[in-house]
């Protein structure tokens, strides 16, 4: 199918499918700069601008919680957004507005319906998680060593609500995985023979087992 021939679009996109089946994807148009969603649960496919008239990065992530709605992460201006349509229309918050110009995120939904996000901050060259797990946003830097990490990356959480990550560190051309089921922050190396991973996927299995 042809969903979007408005322009230059589908950089920066993400799709995700609902439980019954209908496929939803958020993608950036360059010739508009527009941040757009597009869904065809309806049974045909429509199109909403999300954000317009703001400088947004072909860069966002989207996920369908249990209900059907939307949730979707993305920077615009240099800031990090959060935006869903749980009322029925997009509300959009910023969560980071430190300069933040992530070229790779992810987000996703835990069990009690809060917000995880995992992106790249390439003004400070650190991996970022935040998450709003006690009513407001925080934001933890997780990696922050002096390598330039967290392009590309891939988040997954498991059946305990824990996070995993894995990412690239562009300084030691190293695919590198994080979690917190301890409590707090490890890292480790997963591949570091030459170039490695720069792009990679991460998926949990029923037994909480990482496949990347």
């Amino acid at each position: 199918d042809t969903i979007d021939f408005h322009g230059s679009v589908g950089n920066g996109n993400s799709l995700a499918v609902d439980a019954d089946g209908a496929t939803h994807i958020s993608y950036y148009d360059s010739t508009q700069q527009d941040m757009v969603y597009a869904t065809n649960a309806g049974g045909t496919w429509s199109r909403e601008v999300v954000s317009s008239g703001g400088d947004v990065l072909s860069a966002s992530s989207l996920f369908v919680d249990l209900q059907g709605k939307v949730h979707m992460a993305y920077v615009e201006d240099s800031n990090l957004v959060y935006a869903n349509n749980v009322g029925g229309t997009w509300t959009r918050t910023v969560v980071d507005d430190y300069e933040i110009t992530g070229a790779s995120i992810d987000i996703a939904l835990d069990s009690h319906g809060k917000v995880h996000i995992c992106y790249s901050d390439f003004v400070l060259d650190n991996l970022k998680y935040v998450n709003n797990t006690h009513g407001t946003w925080e934001i933890l830097a997780i990696d922050n060593s002096a390598n330039d990490v967290g392009f590309p990356l891939s988040m997954a959480l498991d059946h305990a609500d824990k996070v995993h990550v894995c990412y690239y560190d562009s300084t030691n051309q190293d695919l590198r995985y994080i979690d917190n089921t301890g409590g707090t922050w490890e890292k480790q190396n997963l591949a570091w023979t030459n170039d490695v991973a720069s792009y990679s996927a991460m998926a949990m299995d029923s037994q909480d087992n990482a496949h990347i």
